[in-house]
């Protein structure tokens, strides 16, 4: 099976049912194991989603959004270039250099088995480590 470096450009396609592509996304490597291709969508990554769909984001009319629905599922569309954003309810995420994280993963400040074993919606022990002291991140 073919692998892919981390940092290397990737594209992810979505296909319908018909076998027509209906969406493109250029991902950026972060992993790719035995298990898992890991992948991120930056902000401002290129992307291509059917012409009626870029136009109802574009203009927030949901009659167009309906409409582009519409199309899709009727399997007639064209595609056009789009930049995906991410949405502003969900945070950022800073990309790290390798050896960054490479660093972290030998600290000794680093309980990796307790931030593994962290059940979710706890805080996570990497939480202390943080030198932010307000929402804005400074």
């Amino acid at each position: 099976m073919r692998s892919f470096e981390m940092g290397q450009t990737v594209v992810r396609r979505d296909v319908y049912r018909s076998g027509r592509v209906w969406s493109e996304h250029a991902l950026r490597v972060v992993a790719d194991t035995s298990e898992a291709l890991v992948d991120a969508c930056p902000p401002g990554a290129e992307t291509r989603w059917p012409a009626l769909y870029v136009k109802a984001r574009a203009g927030g009319d949901r009659s167009v959004r309906m409409e582009a629905f519409d199309a899709m599922a009727s399997g007639v569309w064209e595609l056009a270039a789009a930049v995906w954003q991410r949405r502003r309810d969900v945070p950022a995420v800073p990309l790290f250099r390798r050896g960054d994280l490479d660093v972290l993963l030998h600290h000794p400040a680093i309980d990796w088995t307790a931030v593994r074993a962290t059940p979710r919606g706890r805080p996570s022990p990497l939480a202390r480590l943080t030198t932010c002291t307000g929402a804005d991140g400074e």
